[in-house]
């Protein structure tokens, strides 16, 4: 393909590519300044390729200006890169030098039209401005620099080769520029465009990963709240709310599979007295104690809860009134048996156990053994009398 052919299909191209980076730039919520220079360099090197169309032509000498704003492309993408990765500004202002630079020896270079010393001078800078984007690159951990990183190394290539055909054609015009040069052009300008495409799409992962994120923070501090609001602090036992729950989902089940549970409800002996003693932080101390000891004792498929103030509540799934009353008596043996530094006396408690029976409610149920954890009280205050 004849080389003007090829700038005037690049140039519409990058006109398409601007138009879609614009609305993308648009329509964003948060407008990112590396999708605006991404914008500029395309518009940018857009211009510019229609300039060179029209000096490869013969239409306007316009080379000069078409190299500069070449560079001036790449100069918007170092830019964009450093912004992306919030690069030091030290490297973006030193490439500025160097297209300032540039720019000067340029218009002395323009003034005696030597074509082959112009390209070299712009494709020096380009390479400048590519290692700069390197160095951004390679200080970076980030995966998605990866496609980036492909594209200003193969652009690199590609400028150094022009670099070396010039060197070893010194005599050559532009437009006896042969058609591998032309095609390594095409490669070249594809490089730019495509990391400007390669810039939008890292902060699209990016906008996606800060999502996702947000996703899993909420749902986090979803399930914290939720787990709050089930749980006792003091304790880290389930609450009355949960309990309440689970012992209504236990009934449902018992009604539609014959499943049979029973609930012990118990508190611990004195613990007022434990409080005025030795104080509210003692107590909260045997609660946790307790609460640690339930755990430890008891199935892992039993479901332990604090009922409120000293009282404790357990569910026991696919447990006769029976074998209620013998986890009952094990709970008060060992607990005796247990030793701790709290309090001198030993921690004793009332424990009622009562079986769900047929079309009862909750509330019956609840009612039923708090009804035997205080007969169970009198039983043990009665014992104690005899001794």
């Amino acid at each position: 393909m004849h080389l003007p052919t090829i700038m005037v299909v690049l140039a519409l191209l990058l006109f398409v590519q601007f138009v879609m980076l614009f609305i993308v730039h648009v329509s964003r919520r948060r407008q990112n300044e590396e999708v605006r220079l991404s914008l500029i360099s395309s518009g940018v090197l857009a211009l510019s390729l229609f300039l060179y169309f029209f000096t490869a032509t013969g239409t306007f000498n316009l080379g000069f200006i078409s190299m500069i704003l070449g560079n001036w492309a790449l100069l918007f993408v170092v830019k964009a890169v450093g912004k992306l990765y919030n690069d030091s500004t030290i490297r973006y202002k030193t490439a500025l030098i160097i297209t300032a630079v540039e720019l000067v020896i340029l218009v002395v270079f323009t003034i005696y039209d030597v074509y082959v010393v112009r390209s070299i001078i712009s494709m020096l800078v380009n390479v400048c401005l590519s290692i700069v984007i390197l160095k951004i690159l390679l200080n970076q951990k980030d995966v998605y620099k990866i496609p980036l990183l492909y594209e200003i190394s193969l652009f690199l290539l590609i400028t150094i080769s022009r670099i070396a055909f010039l060197i070893t054609n010194v005599s050559t015009t532009a437009n006896e520029l042969p058609d591998f040069i032309s095609i390594i052009f095409t490669l070249g300008v594809y490089c730019i465009v495509l990391m400007t495409l390669s810039i939008v799409v890292v902060i699209t992962q990016r906008d996606f990963e800060l999502l996702s994120n947000a996703k899993q923070t909420i749902e986090h501090s979803f399930t914290k709240v939720k787990e709050l609001s089930e749980t006792d602090q003091l304790t880290n036992l389930y609450n009355r709310r949960k309990i309440i729950d689970i012992i209504d989902s236990f009934i449902k089940n018992a009604k539609d599979f014959d499943f049979e549970f029973s609930v012990l409800l118990g508190d611990i002996n004195g613990f007022k007295n434990i409080n005025d003693t030795y104080g509210h932080n003692v107590g909260d101390d045997v609660l946790i104690f307790f609460s640690e000891f339930l755990t430890d004792t008891l199935r892992v498929d039993d479901i332990i809860g604090r009922w409120g103030g000293d009282e404790f509540i357990v569910i026991l799934p696919n447990t006769s009134n029976e074998s209620a009353n013998s986890v009952k008596d094990k709970l008060c043996k060992q607990l005796e048996k247990s030793r701790q530094k709290i309090i001198p006396e030993k921690i004793r408690v009332s424990i009622g156990c009562a079986t769900y029976q047929e079309n009862q409610t909750q509330d019956e149920l609840i009612h039923d053994a708090d009804t035997m954890m205080y007969q169970h009280k009198k039983a043990q205050q009665k014992e104690d009398k005899k001794k």
